[in-house]
């Protein structure tokens, strides 16, 4: 457990739990992690000996969220995640069991699974790189069979190749903003 060397700042966020405070660590300008203390956080996880989820700031343990928030005009606004989970309908999805059933079909190069979140209604893409033709149903339907529902993605895009960014990292950002376009097309012609 490390000693925190961010300054703080206190929130008022949502309904806070009795004897629990919510504060933000600033990451980036303009880009905070909600960081929360109290009652209810114990000092780390049970049996794991690597608790950086956890810190200490000022005598008080806190618990490092992972949920990351933008300040804007209007306040802290959710943006992402640090880690690959998002929350839909109030359950936490770990996008990394999406593409591991992904991964064990055939002709299946490359998966990402994301999230965006459109009309204040959170989406799962499923994005596949194959140079074999794939049916979209056919996935769907093993992922059905493997996953509980809220897991299951709202849309399958299949490509025969990604784009990267320079730096041979898969260019996501792209591949979502296309997607976007895409779907707000099929929304204009309806």
């Amino acid at each position: 457990m490390q000693k925190l060397t961010c300054s703080m700042q206190k929130i008022p966020f949502g309904t806070m739990i009795p004897n629990m405070e919510n504060y933000f660590c600033p990451i980036e300008e303009d880009i905070f992690e909600l960081y929360i203390s109290g009652i209810g956080v114990t000092p780390g996880y049970l049996k794991e000996k690597n608790n950086d989820k956890f810190t200490i700031h000022e005598d008080k343990l806190y618990f490092k969220t992972g949920d990351l928030y933008k300040k804007t005009d209007q306040g802290y606004v959710f943006f992402n995640r640090r880690d690959r989970q998002v929350k839909k309908n109030g359950k936490r999805i770990d996008f990394s069991e999406i593409e591991n059933i992904v991964y064990r079909l055939q002709n299946i190069k490359k998966c990402i699974a994301t999230s965006v979140i459109l009309n204040n209604r959170t989406l799962i893409l499923l994005f596949i790189e194959s140079n074999e033709a794939n049916d979209k149903v056919k996935i769907m339907d093993i992922l059905k069979e493997n996953l509980p529902e809220h897991y299951l993605p709202n849309f399958i895009e299949i490509y025969s190749k990604f784009e990267y960014l320079p730096n041979r990292k898969i260019n996501v950002n792209a591949m979502i903003k296309t997607f976007i376009k895409k779907l707000e097309g099929d929304t204009d012609e309806k």
